[in-house]
């Protein structure tokens, strides 16, 4: 099991500063038009700052190889594909995306993670693991992963969801609603916990907005804590 932490944390102007005093994490997800120097493991936000504000975008297929082969030049292993504002309409046109895709993620041994984002995000669909895996069962690289906040929200229970669909997923973020700092701790260590003993071997994020008030390092080590 990685540890890692999103960039969305800091300034990215801070980066060089900031990343140096976190040299304990495994890596670190970027946001995708953040990438800079660093151990990348994961990316997110990836139509950020893109120009792509809709799936049925002409130039969505193009973007999305740009962003696998962007993602193999910097060693990113996995795509977590959240987006919530773009999930309208009839997903069908997503799924014919998914398949246009699969195959190239394959060639780079990259997985795309669907993230299941709650309707408190003001998607339309995919705010389950039941939903996603029912539509991303015949890929071979297009996965799902859990956030659990975006999981408790749907009322639904991190540790359940693992048991119930673990060969679908490859990434997992620890987070907390509007991405504020964690609020239980002895829920995520129970779940880290409970990780371990699974064997769980891919990623787990601590996903945190950048916010003025709050000690980034304070925060940090509380995470690691789980290591």
């Amino acid at each position: 099991m990685k540890f890692g932490i999103t960039n969305l944390s800091w300034k990215q102007e801070e980066h060089f500063f900031i990343s140096n005093k976190l040299i304990n994490y495994d890596y670190f997800e970027t946001v995708f038009s953040r990438r800079n120097s660093g151990v990348y493991y994961s990316t997110q936000s990836i139509f950020y700052d893109s120009g792509i504000n809709s799936f049925t975008d002409n130039n969505i297929l193009d973007y999305l190889n740009y962003v696998i082969d962007e993602c193999f030049k910097c060693g990113i292993k996995i795509i977590v594909f959240g987006s919530p504002s773009l999930r309208k309409n009839d997903k069908t046109i997503l799924l014919n995306i998914f398949d246009s895709i699969d195959n190239k993620l394959k060639d780079n041994k990259i997985y795309l993670c669907v993230e299941p984002n709650s309707s408190y995000y003001g998607g339309e669909y995919y705010f389950s693991l039941d939903e996603i895996v029912t539509d991303i069962k015949k890929y071979s690289n297009i996965k799902t992963m859990i956030d659990t906040h975006n999981l408790i929200l749907e009322k639904e229970i991190p540790i359940n969801q693992y048991k119930k669909y673990s060969e679908y997923i490859k990434h997992i973020h620890i987070s907390e609603k509007d991405l504020k700092p964690i609020e239980d701790w002895n829920m995520c260590s129970e779940f880290v916990d409970f990780l371990r003993k699974e064997n769980y071997g891919y990623g787990i994020t601590y996903e945190l907005k950048h916010n003025e008030n709050q000690n980034l390092i304070f925060e940090s080590k509380k995470f690691l804590s789980l290591k």
